[in-house]
């Protein structure tokens, strides 16, 4: 799990109720409901941006060391099991668009598509399998696991105010 990167967690019973983040700074607790990560020794609580009884969505704290670490959910007091993590400083993903319906349909041949635009006549469009991008044409791309602004996890913070990182994107080989 990469420090800083926004991460899901699935289950069941996880919330009574839903919750949708609406403003920084960001909750630690919603709905009764915390994420915990476990590393030497030392608790760190999530930043929560969704909570429903079957997943939770959140950011994974920046300042957790690279290493051994564990996960937990605490509802109503009560914790999960810990699940093991090992914490790294970048893991780069993309977003998909139906990854909820992928995660239900795990056996399937259902396809995943990738949170992307593209933009024909200076139009947005969503980017698909059967909507390609145009060659040397432009993209946007949503994705988390780049590079964590450290102990900034729960406020709004711009590209502009920290180094951009060089990413490349290969497409066919090219």
């Amino acid at each position: 799990m990469a420090q800083g990167s926004i991460f899901s967690l699935f289950g069941s019973e996880l919330s009574a109720e839903t919750f949708d983040a609406q403003s920084f700074p960001l909750p630690r607790i919603a709905n009764g409901v915390r994420v915990e990560v476990v590393a030497a020794g030392v608790v760190y609580e999530a930043p929560l941006l969704h909570v429903d009884p079957l997943q939770i969505n959140a950011i994974f704290p920046s300042d957790v060391p690279v290493g051994p670490a564990t996960s937990r959910v605490v509802r109503a007091g009560q914790a999960s099991n810990a699940e093991p993590v090992k914490v790294v400083r970048t893991y780069p993903g993309l977003f998909v668009t139906n990854a909820l319906q992928v995660r239900q349909e795990a056996h399937s041949n259902h396809r995943q598509e990738a949170a992307a635009q593209r933009y024909v006549d200076g139009q947005p469009q969503q980017l698909t399998l059967d909507a390609p991008a145009y060659p040397g044409g432009y993209v946007t791309l949503w994705s988390t696991g780049l590079f964590g602004p450290r102990g900034l996890d729960d406020v709004p913070v711009g590209l502009a105010s920290r180094p951009a990182p060089r990413a490349r994107v290969i497409v066919g080989g090219k």
